[in-house]
């Protein structure tokens, strides 16, 4: 219930920095929970900084703030 309860919450949310939901269900046939969500091309943090190592101030400080700016706005 939990569950369905934040993705619908998370099907209201519209910013640059959030990844859309695009529908939240269970599966009628297994009942599994689902969250269907948009595709965004390319890695996450994980994968940049294992093949990256480390990263300059500057792009660090940068996906910080759009991090920040994203959980404002899904706080608000």
């Amino acid at each position: 219930k939990q569950f369905e309860q934040e993705g619908r919450v998370g099907l209201t949310l519209q910013h640059p920095n959030i990844v859309r939901i695009l529908a939240v269900g269970k599966d009628a046939n297994t009942d599994a929970h689902y969250i269907v969500m948009e595709f965004v091309e390319g890695g996450n943090l994980r994968d940049i900084l294992n093949v990256r190592k480390k990263m300059e101030l500057g792009q660090a400080l940068k996906i910080m703030a759009e991090c920040a700016d994203g959980l404002a706005h899904a706080y608000e």
